[in-house]
C-alpha cells in the first residue's frame, strides 16, 4: 500500500506530504483547493512508473525515459509549463512526486523528478529517478513474487462520474483495456471490463441497489461491438448513477494486482441518498484495495470514520502536511461544519467560533439571536457554531477541535466557549475557564462564558426581579401582586437550600450529589482535582440557588412554586405548571423589548455580536 505521498511544486501544490490510511481515504475541501490535483499527481507518478518499466516487465531502465507531453491528457493543462507553479521560469520548472510503498513490512521510496525542457515547449518532459537504487530494490522484490511482474504488481485506476458511456464499444484485448484504464478512460471500455466479470459486477450492483438486475452479454461471437443488456434493456440506456456503479465495480473486478490503488471522484454524485450508505458498505468489503475518494456530499461523509477523512485547505497546503482527522474531530469537521464543505469561505473569514455544550444551547441561541436582532437592529458577524455535547467532551477533545480548525480559520478568529457550571463551585469558574483555555491549541483569543446557573434552564432563577415579572406575566397577574410572588420565591429558595444540605433528603440532596458525582467522573482539569460535593454546597445560599438546579430539581422547584401560586390565586388554576420543557417557549413569547431579556443571556448575546 501507499504509506506516504510527497508532492513538490506541482500545479497549485508547493509542498504537500500526504499520510493516507491503508484502505479508505476520503478527501474533502472547498472547490479548486487541489483535491483533483492530488489525483493528477498520482496519475503522473504512475505514468512515469509505467513508462520506465522495461519491456520484459522485470526491471526499470537504468536511466529514466522522458515523457511525451501530448500523452499526458489526463492532466488538466494546455501547455507543459502549466504543470508547474504559476509564474515560475523555464529553468525553475521542476516538480517531484514520491510514493512510499509498503509490501510485507518492506518500504520503498519511489520518486521521480519531472523537469520542463527549457528550449522546447509542449514536446516532452525530462524524467529522473530521485533514488535509482530504490527502484532496483523494488524490482527485485516484485521478481520474487510468483505470477507477478512490475506491471501487474501495482495498478492505479481512477473512476469518475460519467453522464453516459460510448454508444458503441468494440471488443478489445486486455492490453488495450489496461491502456485505457492507465489513461483515466476506464468508462470508454466499460463493457470490456464487465464481460470478464459479469456475475461479480452484477452482484455488487444488486447489493447496493437491493434489486435483482440480470446482466447478459448478447451475440458475443457474431458482433464487432459489445452488447450488454440489463433486465433486457441495453446498458447504454441506463442512468448516470447506475453506470457509475458498474464502472467502479467493473474496474475493481477487472484488475487483480498485488497493490491496487483506486481513485474515485464523487462516487455519490449521481446516487440517491439511500444508496450512498450501501455503496460505502460495499466499498468496505473490497480487500487488497487502497481507496482515495473525493466528495463534497455531507450525507456520504456521515458514514465515514473521522480517521478516514483528509481535510485539504489553504492552511493545510501552507503547512505542507495532509493527514487524517484526529480522534474526536469528525463532529467539528462534518456535523458542525455542515454546509461549509462547499463553503469553506465562511470558516476562512470567521469572526468567532462559538462552542456550545449541547443541542439545547444551540436551539436557545438560534431563537434568542432572532429576537435580539429584531429588537436591536444588529447584524451578526460571520460566526460559526460548534455543538460539542457535554463539557466533559470539551475537556477531553478541545485541543483536537482547535487543531482541526486551526488549519482552516484565520489567526485573528476569536473563540467563545459557552458552558454550564455543572459541578464547578461558584467561586471556581475562573479556574475552570483557565483550564479550558489551556486545552486549546491556538494563538487566538479564547473567552469562556459560564451560564449563571447549573445549566441553561436554571438561569431563569438567577435574576429574581426578572423571574418575578416573568411569572407574573405567565400567570396573568396584576403588577401589585408581584410582591407576593417574590415572597414565594424567597421562601422556596431558603427551603431548597435547606433541602440541598439535608443528607436525608432524597429529592434534592441525594439527587444533586449523585448528579455531581456523575459529572465529576467525566471531568479533567486542575479545578476538578480533590473536588468534593461539600465544596459546591458551601457556596450555595438563598440568593444563588440556581447553582444546584439540575433539570430534575428545577422541575420539582417549579411544581412546588406553582402550587403556592395556585393556592394564593385560584383563578390561575387552569394554567399549567412551568417545567424545563415549556419554560423556554414562554420566555421567547414574552420578549418584546431588550429589557425582557435576562442580563446573563444579554451578556452572551453581546459577546456574539461584538
Amino acid at each position: 500500500m501507499i504509506k506516504e505521498i510527497v508532492i513538490d511544486k506541482f500545479k497549485s501544490i508547493n509542498h504537500l506530504k500526504i499520510k493516507p490510511k491503508d484502505n479508505f481515504n476520503v478527501i474533502i475541501g472547498e472547490n479548486n483547493i487541489g483535491k483533483t490535483t492530488i489525483f493528477e499527481a498520482i496519475h503522473l507518478w504512475k505514468m512515469c512508473y509505467d513508462h520506465n518499466v522495461k519491456k520484459g516487465k522485470k526491471g526499470f531502465y537504468s536511466v529514466a525515459r522522458n515523457l511525451i507531453f501530448k500523452s499526458m491528457e489526463f492532466i488538466r493543462v494546455y501547455h507543459d509549463e502549466d504543470i508547474f507553479p504559476m509564474g515560475c521560469s523555464a529553468k525553475d520548472a521542476k516538480c517531484s512526486i514520491v510514493m512510499k510503498i509498503e509490501h510485507e513490512a518492506r518500504e520503498f521510496n519511489l520518486g521521480f523528478k519531472i523537469n520542463k525542457v527549457s528550449n522546447i515547449d509542449d514536446a516532452y518532459l525530462k524524467i529522473e529517478y530521485i533514488d535509482a537504487d530504490e527502484f532496483k530494490l523494488f524490482a527485485q522484490m516484485v521478481e520474487e513474487i510468483q505470477g507477478k511482474n512490475l506491471s501487474t504488481f501495482f495498478v492505479i485506476n481512477e473512476s469518475k462520474p460519467i453522464p453516459n458511456i460510448m454508444a458503441k464499444e468494440p471488443y478489445m484485448y486486455k492490453a488495450q483495456v489496461l491502456d485505457k484504464i492507465a489513461k483515466g478512460k476506464g468508462h470508454e471500455v466499460l463493457r470490456n471490463k464487465i464481460i470478464r466479470n459479469l456475475s461479480e459486477v452484477e452482484s455488487h450492483v444488486n447489493s447496493i441497489t437491493e434489486k435483482n438486475y440480470k446482466f447478459v452479454e448478447q451475440d458475443k461471437d457474431t458482433k464487432t461491438y459489445i452488447s450488454i443488456k440489463v433486465d433486457g434493456k441495453d446498458i447504454f440506456s441506463y442512468g448516470s448513477g447506475f453506470l457509475q456503479l458498474t464502472e467502479i465495480f467493473s474496474s475493481i473486478e477487472y484488475l487483480n494486482p498485488e497493490i491496487f490503488i483506486l481513485l474515485i471522484d464523487e462516487p455519490d454524485s449521481h446516487l440517491h441518498l439511500k444508496l450512498q450508505k450501501r455503496l460505502i458498505e460495499e466499498f468496505r468489503k473490497i480487500e487488497n484495495c487502497q481507496m482515495f475518494i473525493i466528495t463534497h456530499n455531507e450525507r456520504f461523509l456521515e458514514e465515514i470514520e473521522e480517521n478516514e477523512i483528509l481535510f485539504l485547505s489553504e492552511e493545510t497546503k501552507e503547512k505542507g502536511k495532509l493527514q487524517s482527522l484526529p480522534e474526536g474531530a469528525k463532529k467539528i469537521a462534518l456535523e458542525n461544519l455542515k454546509g461549509c464543505i462547499d463553503q469553506i469561505d465562511k470558516l476562512r473569514y470567521a469572526n468567532k467560533i462559538i462552542a456550545l455544550e449541547g443541542k439545547t444551547d444551540k436551539e436557545f441561541l438560534d431563537i434568542m439571536r432572532i429576537k435580539y436582532e429584531e429588537i436591536t437592529g444588529k447584524t451578526e458577524p460571520n460566526n460559526v457554531y460548534i455543538v460539542i455535547n457535554g463539557i466533559d467532551t470539551i475537556n477531553s477533545k478541545l485541543i483536537i477541535y482547535s487543531r482541526t480548525l486551526k488549519e482552516i480559520i484565520p489567526n485573528e478568529c476569536k473563540w467563545i466557549i459557552i458552558r454550564d457550571t455543572d459541578c464547578v463551585p461558584c467561586n471556581n469558574t475562573e479556574r475552570a475557564g483557565n483550564d479550558d483555555r489551556r486545552n486549546m491549541d491556538t494563538e487566538a483569543e479564547v473567552k469562556v462564558l459560564f451560564q449563571k446557573g447549573y445549566g441553561i434552564e436554571s438561569t431563569f432563577l438567577s435574576e429574581i426581579e426578572k423571574f418575578v415579572r416573568f411569572l407574573g406575566r405567565y400567570y396573568n397577574l396584576e403588577e401589585d401582586k408581584y410582591s407576593i410572588i417574590k415572597s414565594f420565591i424567597m421562601e422556596m429558595n431558603i427551603e431548597f437550600k435547606q433541602k440541598a444540605c439535608d443528607i436525608t433528603n432524597v429529592e434534592v440532596h441525594q439527587e444533586l450529589e449523585a448528579h455531581f458525582n456523575r459529572q465529576l467522573e467525566k471531568r479533567s482539569g486542575r479545578v476538578y482535582r480533590n473536588l468534593h460535593f461539600a465544596d459546591m454546597l458551601s457556596q450555595i445560599n438563598e440568593n444563588n440557588i440556581q447553582y444546584i438546579m439540575t433539570k430534575k430539581i428545577l422541575n420539582l422547584y417549579l411544581a412546588e412554586l406553582h402550587e403556592k401560586i395556585v393556592d394564593e390565586f385560584p383563578q390561575v388554576a387552569n394554567i399549567d405548571s412551568l417545567n424545563t420543557s415549556n419554560i423556554f417557549t414562554v420566555y421567547y413569547s414574552q420578549i418584546v423589548t431588550e429589557e425582557d431579556i435576562y442580563d446573563c443571556h444579554k451578556e452572551i448575546l453581546n459577546e456574539i455580536y461584538l
